[in-house]
């Protein structure tokens, strides 16, 4: 059975963990900011499917509220990490 290769292409971002030797805004900039952007391109993906595929409007709907969380979560975390000293 082949494997899919989409699952074989894991971005380096994902293997890494949030490092205890970093400060916290280090953390912030590093690991969890890329992190929320990376979901929500995920996120974006998957709309774009859905949308594709002609899914039903609610999940559609519920898909583009969770893009929205996580670009709004994305802005507010980059804001925040600036902010600390």
């Amino acid at each position: 059975m082949k494997k899919d290769s989409k699952i074989e292409e894991t971005p380096q971002v994902l293997e890494h963990s949030v490092s205890g030797s970093l400060s916290f805004k280090d953390q912030m900039k590093q690991d969890i900011i890329p992190r929320v952007w990376q979901m929500a391109e995920k996120e974006k993906e998957h709309l774009n499917w859905l949308i594709d595929n002609n899914a039903p409007k609610e999940m559609i709907e519920t898909s583009q509220k969770y893009l929205s969380h996580f670009r709004q979560r994305h802005k507010e975390y980059i804001e925040y990490a600036d902010g600390l000293s």
